[in-house]
């Protein structure tokens, strides 16, 4: 009796070490439920579009990867949301615990991101905080936006006979000296 061929594993399956060896290449779209703290800042307009390229041989994976995501995200400034696309891109050794990123950071302090990923692929543990960091500070781009909160120049105003508004706390500070002294 012959058995039945085995069927190659599933890219979901594959360690790090394995796909960087390979050389292996991911391009997936991610649903918006795998990026939980991502759909909690702003609603998914879409699936989130995921590059991942692997490489490195031995003990040292690296993954450069890419995402895209479209997003409703709320403005700064009047909480009407704005669609906007964050994109963004990042190069990255792949350690499997805090200890072993510890070992890494102290033979290569500061030239690569360690992200700590354990030992099976996890897309959207890949992606997701790089996406939160690409996320603008600044939503609302629109200088001239009717809702935009009018900017106050912070200017003192002076009263008509040119006295300073801060003149009765001097005087105040004045008084106060002269009981000090007695």
């Amino acid at each position: 009796m012959i058995a039945p061929a085995m069927a190659p594993p599933k890219p979901d399956d594959a360690t790090y070490r394995e796909l960087a060896e390979a050389g292996a290449v991911l391009v997936r779209e991610l649903d918006g439920d795998a990026c939980g703290r991502l759909a909690a800042v702003g609603t998914l307009l879409g699936p989130i579009s995921v590059t991942l390229a692997f490489q490195g041989s031995g003990r040292r994976p690296r993954v450069d990867g890419s995402a895209t995501a479209r997003l409703r995200l709320p403005c700064q400034w009047c909480e009407e949301h704005l669609e906007r696309t964050v994109s963004t891109r990042f190069l990255a050794l792949l350690a499997c615990d805090e200890a072993q990123a510890d070992d890494w950071d102290k033979d290569l302090p500061g030239e690569l991101e360690i992200i700590v990923a354990g030992t099976q692929l996890d897309v959207a543990l890949l992606v997701e905080d790089e996406l939160l960091l690409s996320i603008p500070e600044r939503v609302c781009v629109d200088d001239a936006c009717a809702r935009r909160p009018r900017a106050s120049s912070g200017d003192i105003e002076v009263e008509e006979s040119g006295k300073s508004p801060f003149s009765g706390l001097a005087e105040l500070l004045d008084s106060g000296s002269r009981r000090g002294r007695r």
